[in-house]
C-alpha cells in the first residue's frame, strides 16, 4: 500500500504524511500507519505510536507495540509496561516482544520491581519477558 511505502522509505519526511492518517476510520490504514512509523527511525515516530498503543483496534495497538519494539526507545518503557495489562493476548505478546527486544536494564529494572504486584497470568508474562531478555542479553543485570 502507499501508506506502507512511505513507511518503507525510512525517511523522516515521511513521517508527516502518515501523521494525518493515525485517526483514519479505516484500521487497516491504522494498522500501516504503525508499521510505518516503526520502519521511520526518528523520534519523530515515537509520540504517534505511543497515541497508536491505546488505539481502538487490537491489531492497531499490537502493530504500534511492535514498532516501538524495533525504535528501542526508552521514553516507551514506561507506556509498553502499562499496555501488559492490554485485554487482548495479541497486544499483550506484541508488548512482551517490544519489551524483550528494547532489553535494556531500565526494562530489567522496571519489571523486577512492578513483580510483587501483578496478577498470576501477568507474572507469567513478564517472567518470561526477563527470561528472554537475560537469554538475548546476558550481560544485562
Amino acid at each position: 500500500s502507499l501508506v506502507e511505502a512511505l513507511g518503507e522509505t525510512r525517511r523522516v519526511e515521511a513521517a508527516a504524511p502518515l501523521m494525518t492518517l493515525i485517526d483514519d476510520p479505516d484500521s487497516d490504514v491504522r494498522w500501516s500507519v504503525a508499521r510505518g512509523f516503526g520502519l521511520i527511525q526518528s523520534k519523530k515516530s515515537l509520540s504517534p505510536l505511543l497515541k497508536m498503543l491505546n488505539d481502538s483496534d487490537p491489531n492497531v495497538r499490537s502493530s504500534a507495540a511492535v514498532s516501538l519494539g524495533h525504535l528501542g526507545f526508552e521514553e516507551a518503557i514506561d507506556p509498553l509496561i502499562s499496555a501488559l495489562q492490554d485485554s487482548e493476548t495479541k497486544v499483550v505478546d506484541s508488548v512482551a516482544a517490544a519489551l524483550t527486544e528494547i532489553g535494556s536494564p531500565q526494562v530489567r529494572e522496571k519489571l523486577q520491581r512492578l513483580f510483587p504486584t501483578l496478577d498470576v497470568s501477568l507474572k507469567e508474562t513478564v517472567r518470561h519477558i526477563l527470561d528472554e531478555i537475560h537469554a538475548r542479553y546476558p550481560m544485562v543485570l
